[in-house]
């Protein structure tokens, strides 16, 4: 796995590429903890090339849904291909994570911070 990451509409993307897997779960984590911590305006996880998710991968899913809440960043994936999606649909993790088709559906629907 790696990761890419770009800045578009007020919005940070993490674009994963390869397996989210044990081996690389819990860096991508480390990762996004630091990034929340930035407080940035939204956070997109782009999963289009994520062949493989692993329940280590699902659980770092949760993991930054739950450090979006704690920080008030919004927070969305999209892009599941079909192995992806399955996987988060088997764990009914698609009931809370917000997930959209694409980067530009996700820009368009996930609102921005607010502005203080």
């Amino acid at each position: 796995m790696d990761y890419q990451v770009t800045e578009k509409k007020n919005a940070t993307i993490v674009q994963i590429n390869g397996e989210l897997d044990v081996a690389n779960a819990m860096e991508l984590s480390d990762y996004l903890t630091g990034l929340f911590k930035k407080f940035p305006k939204r956070v997109i996880l782009n999963l289009e090339a994520v062949n493989y998710i692993a329940s280590s991968g699902l659980a770092m899913l949760v993991a930054a849904l739950k450090k979006s809440r704690e920080t008030r960043v919004p927070f969305a994936i999209c892009g599941l291909s079909p192995m992806a999606r399955k996987a988060v649909e088997m764990t009914t993790l698609h009931e809370i994570l917000p997930i959209y088709e694409n980067v530009d559906e996700s820009l368009n629907k996930l609102q921005e911070t607010p502005a203080e």
